[in-house]
């Protein structure tokens, strides 16, 4: 089964257990890209109207009265105008209140051509900081599956960065290695080009890099795997379907560099609003992108 494949089946599994799905549009775009089960109207099915942050806080307070709800957001990009209801209520209920607040927020990042400046990118950055949010990035059947249980096993909220681009995964593998001279941290979409970086980074100067995707975010589950590796190889890079400044890229590599002494950079997408026209798009750095600023951290 794809990623998405598996993202509808659990969706179907939810709403016969009683759970509530939510979001604007589910039926556009094939349902969703195929991953909810609209094929009947199902009454946990919650279509919401184009209202940002109330249809949010909606969800949020279905969940406070312990319904599990899986909200969808079909661009990532909307979450900037949701974030007051996840950021100051889902998140800290538990901390404050002792409320539970079990909901599954599936956050859809798009940052193919043609996407423009809105309808695009991933923002889940600021979302790092709010306290009792788990963060995740399941790219690949298997890790959605067991995101999904770690969920059903909490009572608190989880952010789920998902990307289009992922959708028709059907592999289930985490990292490419051994390697000796640079450790490579794939995150979200960046994660595709795994095999390839590998084979231009060893084409080009017999390079031999350790590549490792992650998934958990918040917590950073991978510290110790990642930590261990780059201590062997001495130098790190992380990569993200993301913007770089300030973004989870940056905050990984802090965390790397105060576990092992070692260099390491973040690399992400540019500084800039992504255009419309050909040439002026600003999308997940590619393979050859990210092979080149391993070179350069290593001096080749």
């Amino acid at each position: 089964m794809t990623l998405a494949d598996t993202i509808r089946e659990i969706s179907r599994k939810h709403l016969e257990d009683g759970g509530l799905i939510m979001g604007q549009n589910l039926d556009a775009i094939q349902n969703v890209c195929g991953t909810v089960p609209m094929e009947t109207k199902h009454p946990g099915i919650i279509v919401m109207p184009t209202t940002e942050g109330a249809g949010m806080g909606i969800a949020v307070g279905a969940a406070l009265s312990s319904r599990r709800v899986m909200h969808i957001v079909r661009f990532q990009s909307f979450l900037t105008m949701q974030m007051a209801p996840i950021y100051f209520y889902a998140s800290r209920c538990r901390e404050i209140w002792g409320y539970k607040c079990p909901l599954f927020i599936r956050a859809i990042a798009f940052d193919d051509y043609g996407s423009g400046p809105v309808h695009t990118n991933q923002y889940i950055a600021p979302f790092m900081s709010a306290p009792g949010l788990t963060v995740v990035a399941p790219t690949m059947p298997g890790e959605y599956e067991n995101a999904w249980k770690s969920f059903m096993e909490q009572d608190g909220p989880f952010l789920v960065s998902e990307h289009r681009s992922c959708y028709g995964n059907e592999e289930d593998f985490s990292s490419l290695g051994p390697g000796r001279d640079i450790t490579i941290i794939l995150i979200s979409a960046s994660r595709l080009h795994m095999r390839k970086v590998k084979q231009l980074l060893w084409d080009d100067h017999q390079i031999n890099a350790d590549i490792i995707g992650i998934i958990w975010l918040k917590p950073f589950k991978a510290l110790e795997v990642v930590a261990e590796s780059i201590a062997n190889t001495k130098f790190g890079l992380v990569v993200d379907a993301a913007p770089t400044i300030c973004g989870v890229s940056e905050h990984l590599a802090y965390e790397l560099m105060l576990e092992t002494g070692c260099p390491v950079k973040a690399l992400g997408m540019e500084d800039r609003s992504s255009g419309i026209a050909p040439g002026l798009e600003n999308v997940t750095p590619s393979a050859e992108r990210i092979a080149q600023a391993a070179r350069e951290l290593l001096g080749c």
